[in-house]
Parts: structure tokens; sequence; C-alpha cells
């Protein structure tokens, strides 16, 4: 991650209106910026007028976060970090991973922690034990998130590239003649605290989700293209609650799709891709 750009981002409001920050020695997951980089996270894809509305009740919005130690493969050296935000009722799951994937000879390692889930919580939790806090003054918050409503971070050309090359192999295996006529497709901005990354095929009218452990603006991921890449028909693949699918992965929820469909088309960067020739028989 370029911490320069987060710096530059999140700017020095925020951290001058921090009542409480962590000793030097922190976790990077507690660091005023990137606390601020994952409530935007929230804002951009979870957060709707209700819970905003909340925010109403306080002066301050106060933020807990705690390293957690599940046990690991000798060989696996990630690290796991809960972030609580309760006054929003929100636990936020984040892993920094660094262990070798054997089956590729690869080591997958993050630059800095990323959401692994987001929760909404039914009750305000009690402060875990240990926990560090950073607060910040509720309307200056409100003010970063309006002010960084529209902020974009997409790849770079060479990345860009990559991915379009992802794109065009899965084609083929999801609709067998789409390599054959121009595919229109929108890319959702990238999420410094996310390694997820969402666009919108209009053409085939579905999602398309690429996930990993390893950062995603990495030549690994790319380089292994076949990680985690999943396709949400638009027809067929949406339903009002997943609580209609239980125990399935292969759904979202028509809200979901509707926060991916607003991040690709309003946020996002469109491009086409163009007709691949036809393979020779052999």
């Amino acid at each position: 991650m370029n911490r320069i750009w987060l710096s530059l981002l999140c700017g020095a409001a925020l951290a001058a209106g921090c009542a409480t920050r962590p000793p030097a020695t922190a976790p990077t997951a507690m660091e005023v910026e990137y606390i601020s980089e994952i409530i935007r996270h929230l804002y951009r894809w979870h957060m709707d007028e209700t819970m905003l509305g909340d925010t109403g009740n306080f002066a301050t919005l106060a933020v807990w976060g705690r390293e957690l130690r599940p046990a690991l493969d000798a060989d696996d050296h990630s690290r796991f970090y809960e972030v609580l935000i309760p006054d929003l009722l929100y636990r936020i799951q984040m892993k920094k991973a660094d262990y070798i994937l054997a089956e590729l000879g690869l080591r997958i390692t993050n630059h800095n922690f990323k959401i692994v889930s987001a929760e909404r919580l039914e009750a305000r939790p009690a402060r875990p034990a240990g926990a560090e806090q950073v607060v910040f003054p509720r309307q200056q918050i409100l003010d970063y998130l309006f002010g960084t409503r529209t902020n974009q971070l997409f790849p770079s050309d060479a990345l860009l590239d990559r991915m379009e090359a992802a794109v065009q192999a899965e084609l083929p295996t999801i609709v067998s003649n789409a390599h054959r006529t121009a595919q229109t497709l929108y890319l959702a901005p990238l999420s410094p605290v996310s390694n997820d990354l969402w666009l919108f095929w209009e053409t085939q009218r579905m999602l398309i989700k690429f996930s990993s452990d390893a950062d995603l603006t990495s030549e690994t991921y790319w380089a292994n293209k076949k990680l985690g890449v999943r396709f949400y028909d638009l027809d067929d693949n949406v339903v009002v609650s997943l609580a209609e699918v239980a125990g399935s992965n292969a759904f979202v929820t028509r809200d979901w799709a509707a926060r991916v469909l607003f991040n690709c088309v309003v946020h996002g960067k469109k491009f086409i891709l163009e007709p691949q020739p036809a393979k020779p028989a052999p």
C-alpha cells in the first residue's frame, strides 16, 4: 500500500481530531489513516441512511482494535485483527497474510491488514480487554466521508492488462460465445483495505468478484489468476435475503448487487474487451 497516498487522502484534520492514539508500536491496523480507510470502505460498501442517522446520538465515534491469535500451522505467520465500531454496531475481521501456498510454490503476503469480513451486530459490544482505542469527532468523520465519497483508486495500466487477460481467459467457461463479440465491463475502484475487486459484466448481466489473500496489486495474484474468481448472474444469483439459500455462497443479496452496480457504473471505469479470433480446429 502507498502510505504517502493514504496520508494525503485522509488529511491532517482526522489525525488532529483523534482524542486517543495507540503507541507507535501498535499494529498498523490501528493507525489513524488506516482506520479512516476502513470507515470509508464501510461507507462505500456497507452503510445506509439508518446507520449514518444513528451517529447523530454521539459526539464522537470510537474505534476499538485488538490482535487475535488463532492457532496456525507452523509455517503460517499471518496476523489477525478485530476492529469494533460500537456506535455503528460493526465488527470487522482483518488479516495480514504471510504463508506458503505449497501447491503453487508461492509465498502469499499482504503489505497491510485487509478486511476479511464486516458484519452488523445486534447489540452494542463491550470493549474487549486490552483493545486499543481511537476516537474521532463525529462531525469530522462525517465531513471526511462526504468529502471523499467520489475518490477513486484504480490499478496501474500494467495491472489492468493482466486483469483483462484474466477475464478473457474466464469468459468461454461462463458463456461459450462471449469471446466472439465485444464485451463491456465496468470496474469498481480498488480499496486499500480490501483484497476484493468487483466488475459488472454488462453484456452478460453478471457480476464478477476477484478475491485473494495476496494483494490484488501484486504480480503474485495476476500470475495465478485462477485464484478466487466468482461469477454472479443478475437473473439467477440474486436474492432478497441469504436466508433463502442458507449455506450457499453462490448468491448475493439484492442490496449487495445494487451496491456493486453503483460502485462499478457510477464510480468505476468502463472498458471493452475486443473479440478474440477463433482458435483453429485441431
